[in-house]
C-alpha cells in the first residue's frame, strides 16, 4: 500500500456514519432512530483513474469488494475481462458479479482527492446493481488490508494500520499463507 506522497498516513482515519438516503421510515415505532451506514470515501483506478470520491459502505458480512456497472465503465475495466465470476446475494437479489483486478484509493475523512492510501485488489463488478451504494468494502480487498474497528453508538467508524490487530491483541504463532503473521487457534 502506498499513499499520494509515499508516506505512511496518519491512522487512526476515523468516519463518522452517515444516514442512509434511502429516506424510507424503517422505524414506525420510534421515529426519531435513524437508518445509519458506516461510510467511507474511496475513488478506483483501472485502466484510467475515477476523477471523483464516492461513498462506500463497509460492510463486515460481505466476502467480495463489489463495484457497481458505472464505476467499472468510468475506469476503463470491462467485466467481460474478468478473470473468473460468481452469482452472490445482494440487497435480496442474486447477481453475478466479475472479478477483475483494480487499484483501490481510500481517502482521509475531510482529505481532497489528491490525498488517499492506495492498495491492488481484486474487485467485482456488478452485471447489474440497484444498490444504494457504488460500491461494498468487504472482507477481500479492504478488511484484509486494515484493521477496521466499527462503533454503532459511537457512529463511527475507525480505519488503522493492517498490523495494529496484533499489536493489540497478541501472541503470533503462524503465517498465513500471504506470510502475514496470524493467530493459531
Amino acid at each position: 500500500m502506498v499513499s499520494s506522497s509515499g508516506v505512511v498516513p496518519d491512522f487512526p482515519w476515523i468516519y463518522p456514519y452517515a444516514e442512509d438516503p434511502s429516506g424510507d421510515p424503517r422505524y414506525d415505532d420510534d421515529p426519531q432512530r435513524s437508518l445509519i451506514r458506516p461510510l467511507v470515501e474511496i475513488s478506483l483506478v483501472g485502466n484510467e483513474p475515477l476523477e471523483q470520491k464516492i461513498p462506500a459502505i463497509v460492510d463486515s458480512g460481505s466476502e467480495h469488494t463489489l463495484i457497481a456497472p458505472w464505476v467499472g465503465q468510468a475506469i476503463g475495466l470491462d467485466a467481460r475481462d474478468s478473470h473468473r465470476s460468481c452469482v452472490i446475494g445482494m440487497g435480496g437479489d442474486n447477481i453475478e458479479a466479475r472479478f477483475v483486478h483494480a487499484h483501490v484509493r481510500l481517502h482521509p475523512p475531510d482529505g481532497s482527492i489528491d490525498d488517499y492510501f492506495e492498495w491492488e485488489t481484486e474487485v467485482g463488478i456488478a452485471t447489474r446493481s440497484r444498490a444504494t451504494w457504488s460500491a461494498v468494502l468487504g472482507q477481500i480487498g479492504f478488511f484484509d488490508q486494515f484493521t477496521i474497528s466499527m462503533h454503532r453508538s459511537a457512529r463511527a467508524l475507525a480505519v488503522e494500520a493492517w498490523e495494529v490487530f496484533d499489536q493489540r491483541f497478541g501472541r503470533l504463532v503462524e503465517e498465513a499463507q500471504d506470510r502475514r503473521r496470524r493467530f493459531k487457534i
